[in-house]
């Protein structure tokens, strides 16, 4: 793997921990390194937030069966 996917990939595992600092850290990192910000959005970032999205779909459809 190239390095810079490694940092994308390390943006993502951070974004779907929860670990904001991290994210923006290794976010800016990625930036000083070269990686063009769009790309970083749109391999890192996004995927991300939609994977963080489908688990709070999951899990607000488990609470409300519930109700």
């Amino acid at each position: 793997m190239v390095r810079s996917e490694l940092e994308l990939e390390s943006i993502t595992k951070a974004l779907i921990k929860g670990q904001a600092n991290r994210v923006k850290t290794l976010t800016l990192l990625a930036i000083e390194n070269g990686v063009n910000p769009q790309r970083i959005f749109q391999h890192a970032l996004l995927p991300g937030m939609q994977t963080k999205a489908v688990n709070l779909e999951t899990i607000q459809s488990i609470f409300l069966m519930y109700l």
